[in-house]
């Protein structure tokens, strides 16, 4: 019962990453053709990709505070940027 439950999550958690990281992947892509001068081949894409998805596993498994602590660091900047922005700007 609770398989047929947790499979449907799974797949849909594992095909939605890979829409939302696809910029993450052009990226990766661009990075290593400018480098090398030459397309990007089908394995170093797939390694690519592979490596992107276990280092993001890694830090939501390893942190997993980071995500309540955005507001913080949001908050953080707007105001580190609003202050930026009243030095800077100034007549």
């Amino acid at each position: 019962m609770m398989t047929s439950i947790f499979l449907p999550v799974l797949v849909n958690c594992l095909c939605t990453f890979q829409v939302y990281a696809m910029v993450v992947f052009d990226n990766l892509e661009v990075r290593y053709t400018s480098k090398k001068n030459q397309p990007c081949r089908w394995w170093v894409r797939t390694f690519l990709r592979f490596f992107y998805g276990g280092l993001a596993f890694f830090l939501s498994v390893t942190f997993p505070f980071l995500g309540r602590q955005a507001p913080l660091v949001g908050g953080a900047w707007t105001l580190a940027d609003n202050g930026l922005k009243a030095n800077f700007y100034k007549p």
